[in-house]
């Protein structure tokens, strides 16, 4: 069954917008594992062909229009988790059942793979992007925690959309329709749901182009 998302956001379908170089982006997760990790298409639910196809194309297009491109230390854990999950459907589809502990501490020869995907995937990542300080003291936690009721975002969603509306950031290139839920956003997507839910509700937006 398709998503139903309740739109506060502004959504943008990235398939069809020019950045421009004043534009500043905050790239979520999802992306920057489409982006950076050469084995993503080899997981056990793989991605779909547009996500690594119109999200590589859009970050192409907004580094062609000298617009910048920014990340943070929560991408670097959602992100290694992210991998070192499907190294272990990877090994497990030929070796047989492993727990993730097991995997990782009694298989050194592939801990190391895992550890030279995660960092070679970052690498790439901070060549492209600058970087957001995160901070989580106990305002920002105890907002995060009121935040999961009206937003339908989980809390590491709501702590890296807190610190980059701080840091002068307002737009999200994702695949993420939760983060369309949080009025203040402009949502840059190619996700067909999200893209149609904001159209219904008049939140699909169409830049200059």
């Amino acid at each position: 069954m398709a998503v139903s998302y309740g739109v506060k956001a502004e959504v943008v379908d990235l398939r069809s917008d020019a950045p421009g170089p004043g534009d500043a982006f905050f790239v979520d997760t999802n992306v920057w594992y489409w982006l950076t990790y050469t084995r993503c298409r080899m997981a056990y639910k793989g991605p779909r062909p547009y996500q690594v196809n119109e999200y590589p194309a859009y970050i192409k297009r907004v580094r062609a229009a000298k617009a910048k491109l920014f990340t943070c230390g929560l991408c670097f854990s959602e992100l290694g988790n992210l991998i070192e999950k499907n190294e272990l459907d990877i090994f497990r589809s030929s070796k047989g059942p492993i727990d993730p502990k097991e995997f990782r501490h009694n298989e050194p020869a592939e801990r190391q793979s895992v550890v030279t995907e995660i960092q070679n995937a970052w690498a790439m990542a901070k060549s492209l992007a600058g970087f957001v300080e995160i901070l989580l003291d106990e305002p920002i936690t105890d907002k995060a925690c009121q935040d999961i009721t009206p937003y339908l975002a989980d809390p590491s969603d709501l702590f890296m959309v807190e610190n980059f509306i701080k840091a002068g950031i307002s737009q999200i290139i994702t695949d993420d329709g939760d983060f369309a839920t949080i009025p203040g956003l402009r949502v840059f997507t190619a996700n067909r749901s999200v893209i149609q839910s904001a159209r219904d509700q008049n939140k699909l937006i169409l830049r200059n182009t």
